[in-house]
């Protein structure tokens, strides 16, 4: 009977020795499983990290384009605002330009009419000393012809 009872503990001993083999196998299994998954999550955190990195070396990529582009269009409109600036005093000195012409050319139609007056005058006192001498002529033969 102690044969038996042995036997039989032993028969239960292999059966739980043989239970915990193949829980040790599942376990085995289950930690390979989660080490694999492990090794997934650190890569797959791996490759979130490197595209975090690579989304924040793109965004600081434009925002110093966004600054450089800001600089160029204040550039531009400080350029836009000097040729503006340049039109309007070209306007003006053309502005000035016309005046002058029209006041040159204003000179000189009173200058060709006073030298067209003058020439008249000239020739009215031309006339006149014309007539003055011949008057003078004419009291000279009178005066002769009653002396």
């Amino acid at each position: 009977e102690k044969l038996d009872a042995l036997e039989k503990a032993r028969v239960g001993l292999e059966n739980d020795r043989e239970a915990l083999k193949k829980d040790l196998e599942d376990l085995q299994t289950r930690t390979s499983n989660m080490e694999e998954e492990w090794t997934d999550g650190e890569n797959k955190r791996n490759e979130l990290e490197a595209e975090i990195q690579e989304l924040w070396n793109l965004k600081e990529a434009l925002e110093k384009d966004r600054d450089q582009l800001q600089q160029e269009r204040e550039h531009s409109e400080s350029l836009g605002a000097a040729v503006q600036e340049r039109d309007d005093r070209l306007a003006q000195l053309e502005q000035e330009g016309q005046f002058a012409v029209d006041n040159a050319a204003r000179l000189e139609e009173n200058n060709r009419r006073r030298d067209q007056e003058i020439a008249e005058y000239t020739q009215r006192l031309i006339q006149s000393e014309a007539e003055a001498e011949r008057l003078r002529e004419e009291m000279s033969n009178l005066k002769r012809e009653h002396s």
